[in-house]
């Protein structure tokens, strides 16, 4: 016959030992455009559940991904570095980050040779988060200049990206019965813009200028759309050769196996933890 407990401890009881105990998993992770670490909390088993969730969402997982993902860094990074001043690709470190410490300190990368052989590797994340460290990365605004035109880009913070994400779900996603590969298609140009214009913190028409940061996300569309189409182009280029590059930096993978050159890329997805 089992003991009777005597004095059993209160929910709030069990819940200030739960947070005693996860101190101890609390942990560092070095945030590139602020050149410092900052503190985070361990993910805890609903934060895994909410993840999880958002896989099964379909063509539109990404959407919820980082959505969730927003929430969960609202819960448990440190509160005296708001998610307004820290971007997306400090966002890749600390996903990676709270991989690394969370789950397991290794993932598995799809690697090609380019002619259609695949190959699965191993990717140790302590050395790629040292690397992260090691590489100098300008955060400087990008300008485009055009006529009277002169576009200001950066990468958007954790809080402008949800932002235009929720405002994405809310008005094109969320009335969907279907998500699929079809309706996906169906909104690719909304999803483009909605990309896109994260990117755009200013713009300057002869002497005035219009900020876009701080505005209603369907405001800073709506501006968008209305800009010339040769700007749109340059726009997308500062975005790929540029900014996508930087991030590249730190998620592409390259292998020599067998003497024979295989590449492939680290997905920031719900499957990074997951896995």
């Amino acid at each position: 016959m089992s003991e009777e407990v005597k004095n059993p401890l209160s929910i709030s009881e069990i819940f200030g030992l739960i947070n005693d105990a996860n101190k101890n998993l609390e942990h560092d992770v070095y945030i590139p455009s602020l050149n410092k670490e900052i503190h985070l909390k361990p993910l805890n088993a609903l934060h895994s559940k909410n993840i999880a969730k958002a896989a099964l969402d379909g063509a539109f997982s990404q959407n919820q991904f980082n959505i969730i993902m927003y929430n969960i860094l609202k819960d448990i990074s440190d509160p005296s570095v708001p998610l307004s001043q820290i971007n997306i690709l400090d966002k890749i470190s600390i996903l990676l980050e709270l991989r690394n410490k969370n789950i397991k300190p290794f993932l598995e990368v799809e690697l090609s040779d380019g002619n259609g052989n695949k190959k699965i590797v191993s990717v140790d994340l302590p050395p790629l988060l040292k690397k992260i460290k090691k590489l100098k990365f300008s955060f400087d605004d990008e300008i485009i200049e055009l006529d009277s035109y002169k576009i200001y880009l950066n990468y958007p913070s954790i809080e402008t990206e949800y932002n235009f994400e929720t405002h994405l779900y809310k008005t094109k996603i969320q009335g969907m019965t279907n998500k699929d590969e079809a309706n996906m298609k169906i909104f690719a140009t909304s999803m483009m813009i909605s990309a896109i214009t994260q990117f755009i913190k200013r713009i300057d028409i002869g002497e005035n200028s219009i900020v876009l940061t701080g505005k209603r996300v369907n405001e800073c569309t709506d501006i968008f759309e209305k800009l010339p189409g040769s700007i749109f182009h340059q726009i997308m280029t500062k975005i790929e050769k540029v900014f996508a590059e930087k991030i590249n930096k730190i998620l592409n993978v390259t292998q020599v196996i067998d003497e024979v050159e295989y590449k492939g890329s680290i997905e920031i997805s719900p499957n990074l933890f997951l896995s």
